[in-house]
């Protein structure tokens, strides 16, 4: 995870301080859909190994992320966070200027996840806990790799996502 943390600050240095997008319309559909790319096919190059996506204690088993650009639908053992990330919500990190990180040591950009491009939101609210079945993935706890490039682990509730403090956005709530 922190090589992958590594990958997005170098690609955010090669693209004007801007880190990557979640995904790229690469079909020019206008929406979400197989033959379009995420930002693990972003950062790819300065990886250099798709395995990378898979994390060692959870192998996926079925269409895991094997390099391809467009990599939609494929599964892989870590998201990007976009728990916030409706209309007219707190920006997630993905596509965002590194300038807009206002607290980025406690920004999430990516996390242990069962197996989809992001994490998926349920909801634009405060007081969001993470459900997904890696949150407890590494001894009842899941690994996080936040804006400024450390990577911590936690338990599913020890992050913030409150009205004064929220991990999941890359601006200050209040």
């Amino acid at each position: 995870m922190k090589q992958i943390g590594t990958a997005i600050a170098m690609y955010a240095q090669d693209y004007d301080e801007v880190m990557p997008r979640i995904w790229i319309d690469l079909d020019g559909s206008g929406g979400l859909a197989g033959g379009d790319m995420t930002w693990r096919s972003a950062i790819l190059p300065y990886v250099k190994s798709a395995q990378i996506f898979q994390c060692p204690s959870k192998k996926m088993t079925t269409t895991p992320f094997d390099g391809r650009a467009d990599d939609y639908g494929y599964q892989a053992g870590y998201a990007m966070n976009t728990v916030h990330s409706p209309v007219n919500a707190p920006d997630p990190p993905g596509g965002s200027p590194l300038a807009d990180l206002a607290v980025p040591a406690s920004t999430i950009v990516v996390l242990d996840y069962s197996g989809g491009e992001w994490i998926d939101y349920a909801s634009n609210v405060h007081g969001f806990i993470n459900s997904d079945s890696a949150v407890t993935r590494h001894s009842d706890g899941c690994n996080y790799q936040f804006a400024d490039g450390h990577v911590k682990w936690y338990k599913k509730t020890a992050i913030t996502c409150s009205n004064s403090e929220c991990w999941w956005s890359n601006q200050e709530s209040g």
